[in-house]
């Protein structure tokens, strides 16, 4: 997945500071990828020269349920933690109007 037929893999050495490593986590957490592929990623897009335009690359073909959830992180960088929820609402495909509920 990281490297798909590109040959032998780079080994790089990096220093990361505390909140910068926590918030790489939660931006991997969120998209459900690990800290190194979110790593590899983002060197990827910043050698591809990617900018602003990247908004309208990743949310082409996303669902559009936003209105119906949030999942929150909350960073706490001073007390160095992290706490995440989920909130949402009923679920508009799966709504059962009144009436037929016995």
């Amino acid at each position: 997945m990281y490297q798909r037929d590109r040959g032998k893999m780079i080994r790089m050495n990096m220093r990361i500071d505390c909140k910068t490593w926590a918030l790489l986590g939660v931006i991997s957490a969120s998209h459900g990828v690990s800290r190194c592929f979110m790593v590899n990623y983002l060197l990827w897009l910043d050698d591809l020269k990617v900018g602003d335009s990247i908004d309208l690359a990743l949310n082409v073909g996303c669902p559009s349920f936003h209105s119906s959830y949030s999942y929150i992180w909350h960073l706490d960088l001073t007390k160095n933690k992290i706490s995440k929820r989920l909130e949402f609402g009923l679920n508009p495909l799966l709504t059962v109007p009144r009436d037929s509920i016995p």
